[in-house]
């Protein structure tokens, strides 16, 4: 699911977006999606800091859009305010 703060009433000051995450297979997943090229999209902060490893090895290359989410996994992707295409 994407969130887009860039159209419309700017309801979040400090995001653009963000991008939430489910991967309920046994596998990790990967999606290359061409419409998130040039976003800039990182892990939410709460689960960069927190304790669970594989949550953490979620990651967005910008310059391709391709997500990668580990097996029986939820997180949360988001962008700061003004990095938006």
């Amino acid at each position: 699911m994407r969130i887009d703060d860039t159209v419309g009433k700017d309801v979040d000051r400090k995001h653009d977006g963000a991008l939430v995450l489910f991967n309920a297979s046994p596998k990790e997943s990967t999606q290359k999606l061409e419409e998130l090229v040039g976003h800039d999209y990182s892990l939410a902060k709460s689960l960069a800091k927190g304790s669970d490893d594989r949550v953490k090895s979620t990651s967005f290359d910008s310059a391709t859009g391709e997500l990668t989410i580990p097996a029986r996994t939820a997180a949360v992707l988001v962008e700061p305010q003004g990095s938006a295409k």
